[in-house]
């Protein structure tokens, strides 16, 4: 999948894994590296199989999360300009090859 970044602070965190690990431990750092590379190595969500990927519901812009270690979640968003949908109005995830980063979460917040 082709990924972008909701802002340069996420893109330095998801790109250097020294700032993940400054920020986040080298557990989640570790994990966020491994997610990100099996997004990248995806070509649309239905190909990732690891990290227990869901759909987020009730949300403007289609977007799911998948786990990371210690509570943590990363949560991307579809990025495209034409959106593609199925009949019963939900995103086509399985045509989705472009996503946006938008947060390291934690589920303890």
């Amino acid at each position: 999948m082709e990924l972008s970044f909701d802002t340069e602070v996420l893109r330095k965190i998801c790109e250097d894994e020294k700032e993940a690990e400054a920020l986040y431990g080298p557990v989640i750092s570790e994990q966020l590296k491994n997610r990100l590379a099996d997004l990248w190595a995806a070509y649309t969500i239905s190909d990732l199989v690891v990290g227990n990927p869901t759909e987020i519901q009730n949300t403007e812009i289609p977007c799911y999360q998948v786990s990371l270690k210690e509570n943590y979640l990363l949560i991307f968003c579809a990025n495209h300009v034409n959106l593609p949908y199925l009949e019963s109005g939900k995103a086509n995830w399985t045509k989705i090859n472009r996503i946006k980063i938008l947060s390291i979460a934690s589920t303890n917040e």
